[in-house]
């Protein structure tokens, strides 16, 4: 309702003046005669109509309320949280595989191989698990606890080497487990974050002595063509450089652990620019 258009409502309106009435000369009740109030039929026709907007006014508050208040209380309470099974997680963390130059392994693997290449006297002790306080719904904090009595020198850095340091007792790898649209695991801290780092650097060593060879050849027990052969290495298959004597190179077999010396002119090296190094 517009109440500036109706002239006889406005006045109760106004700002600043009583509710109930107006000016003296424009009273809306205030002669009290009849000749008074069929001057102006209109003034007693504007106070029934405020009175009845405010009774539907009272009357529509208190219908609100009554809808209200029960809808409220039957609202259904907030799910609880979910509880995510920690040994599961654990288990899942430990089995998901990690990449890189075409290498995988899983996290386990990688973890203990960074403990093991890192420490003296690495040794993991346990495997813990607690909700993420970012998402604890969908991610959880994996943690590998491991001691150890000392560094391996040299780190890369003074950085990394202050903070492997600090890190011999009671340690832990962190990892954060994410299930949220898709299966995810985030280095969390400067150890997992080292881990990787040292995971990169064991790939591309590895790369880097990675050979093979296209065509069937016998592996030497010695660095002689007289030396007794060994076994046999079919075309294609992917060999680990070791050692280097002269024209002969031992290598393994990473899929079998066979190990033995051929001739360098047998084999081809995965990375052409690491071969002037043999």
């Amino acid at each position: 309702m517009n109440c500036t258009t109706a002239k006889p409502v406005s006045p109760v309106l106004d700002r600043g003046q009583d509710r109930r009435g107006v000016n003296d000369g424009e009273s809306i009740g205030h002669s009290g005669t009849d000749a008074v109030k069929a001057a102006d039929p209109t003034l007693p026709f504007s106070n029934r109509t405020v009175h009845t907007v405010r009774q539907i006014l009272y009357k529509s508050t208190r219908i609100l309320k009554n809808i209200l208040v029960p809808s409220l209380i039957l609202l259904p309470t907030p799910r609880p949280s979910t509880e995510r099974d920690m040994a599961r997680d654990i288990s899942l963390l430990q089995h998901a595989e990690c990449e890189y130059q075409g290498i995988r392994a899983s996290f386990d693997e990688l973890t203990r191989a960074y403990i093991l290449a890192t420490y003296e006297g690495g040794q993991l002790l346990r495997w813990q698990a607690q909700p993420s306080p970012y998402n604890p719904e969908t991610e959880t904090m994996v943690t590998a606890v491991f001691t150890a009595t000392g560094q391996k020198s040299p780190a890369p850095s003074r950085e990394i080497a202050q903070i492997r340091s600090q890190e011999l007792h009671g340690a832990g790898i962190t990892w954060r487990y994410s299930t949220l649209a898709t299966t995810r695991v985030i280095p969390h801290g400067a150890l997992a974050l080292d881990a990787l780092a040292v995971f990169r650097e064991t790939v591309d060593d590895f790369v880097d002595r990675m050979v093979y060879t296209s065509s069937e050849l016998r592996l030497h027990a010695e660095a002689s063509p007289n030396a007794p052969l060994l076994s046999q290495i079919n075309p294609g298959t992917v060999l680990l450089v070791e050692e280097q004597r002269g024209i002969w190179l031992r290598v393994r077999n990473p899929s079998t652990t066979d190990a033995g010396w051929l001739k360098r002119n047998k084999v081809e090296f995965l990375r052409k620019a690491d071969a002037s190094g043999y």
